[in-house]
């Protein structure tokens, strides 16, 4: 029988590590996006090219 090196194995606490940066990185790109629609909108509305 051989034996499986630490570094070749994930551990259930890593697993959920990475989810976590996962979920954490796609929540910070999902915000940048709003913040730059909210941005564009508010300078289309300043140099007058908005519907609003």
């Amino acid at each position: 029988m051989t034996r499986i090196r630490a570094a070749y194995t994930l551990t259930a606490t890593s697993e959920v590590e990475v989810m976590q940066k996962m979920m954490v990185e796609q929540f910070l790109t999902t915000l940048a996006e709003v913040a730059f629609s909210v941005s564009q909108r508010e300078a289309n509305r300043e140099t007058g090219n908005g519907r609003n």
